[in-house]
């Protein structure tokens, strides 16, 4: 079967990917190598780059695990960050500890669990939808681990144009 010009445009991308070209040296068929960390309060599905660059989190939205929403751009942001790819709580293989409903709140938490378990004082954040929100609140309740917050498509739910001002760029 012949492929499309945007079939194929993909194809050629997705081989380039360092999620792609990581699972092939480490001898997983897989699109992403990512391993599976056990928190206090979950576990969560993280690629890390291991890079000694400073620390860059991404963080996905609804509507897609997170290797679907970030794959166009990890190559170019691995270069100069340890680059932190995650699935948010009951997205891809990430699951909350004990059967309960997720909310805002244990999203925090776990994404602040997660900073603490990988030696990390503080980062830079990209968060898409829901994952805005996520990162959003994060910053407020740990401003002292966020050197940058990027918002995409973002509702925001604590942060006021005096609570941004500390992550703006000037």
């Amino acid at each position: 079967m012949k492929k499309s010009k945007t079939s194929q445009r993909w194809l050629d991308e997705h081989e380039q990917d360092p999620y792609v070209l990581k699972a092939r040296s480490a001898g997983y068929r897989s699109r992403a190598v990512y391993k599976l960390i056990e928190l206090d309060d979950g576990t969560l599905q993280v690629y890390d780059n291991e890079s000694d660059n400073p620390p860059l989190i991404l963080v996905n939205g609804f509507g897609a695990r997170t290797e679907f929403q970030w794959y166009k751009v990890t190559k170019k942001l691995s270069r100069n960050h340890r680059l932190i790819v995650l699935n948010l709580l009951n997205f891809g293989d990430s699951k909350p500890k004990k059967e309960r409903q997720t909310n805002l709140k244990l999203q925090v938490v776990i994404l602040h669990q997660l900073l603490n378990k990988l030696n990390i004082k503080s980062a830079k954040f990209f968060g898409i939808s829901y994952g805005g929100l996520v990162i959003s609140e994060f910053a407020y309740q740990y401003e002292n681990q966020v050197d940058t917050l990027t918002l995409i498509n973002a509702p925001t739910k604590f942060l006021d144009l005096k609570s941004l001002e500390k992550f703006l760029i000037k």
